[in-house]
């Protein structure tokens, strides 16, 4: 196992140090293996190197590096805590962004309401402004 650990290493042009940090491991990690390694070291390799052939990584069978793989590779970064974790901050920023000009349109039209008394669009003047409204934002 320390032996494949360190082709892997090699393969990315990592010092062993470098390469158990980058796993979530200590830096002697590699050093201090024997032949065996938990569910955690394995499972950070295969999310920071997802092209590593599993296979080979446990058994030494096969090849290093697996063939074709540029859509596993996009579907996991796609697919990791961080960038899920980012993408939910995104969209919680945007619902945020939403209600906020969600509560000043309905003030806007409050406050239009007082001034000029309430009044009913009929269905073609709500049909004509919304046409208004996608003519100017396609501008």
């Amino acid at each position: 196992m320390k032996d494949r650990l360190l082709k892997i290493a090699e393969h990315y042009g990592l010092t062993p140090n470098k390469f158990s940090e980058i796993i979530g491991m200590s830096r002697a990690f590699i050093k201090n293996i024997n032949e065996e390694i938990s569910t955690k070291p394995m499972r950070n390799i295969l999310l920071k190197f997802p092209e590593v052939n599993i296979v080979w990584l446990l058994t030494g069978e096969g090849e290093m590096i697996l063939k074709n793989t540029n859509a596993e590779i996009e579907t996991t970064e796609k697919t990791s805590p961080e960038f899920l974790l980012e993408y939910l901050k995104e969209k919680d920023k945007t619902i945020g962004d939403l209600r906020e000009e969600i509560g000043r349109l309905k003030q806007e039209l409050l406050s239009h309401e007082q001034r000029e008394g309430s009044y009913d669009l009929d269905v073609n003047d709500r049909n004509a402004a919304e046409k208004e409204i996608e003519y100017k934002k396609s501008k």
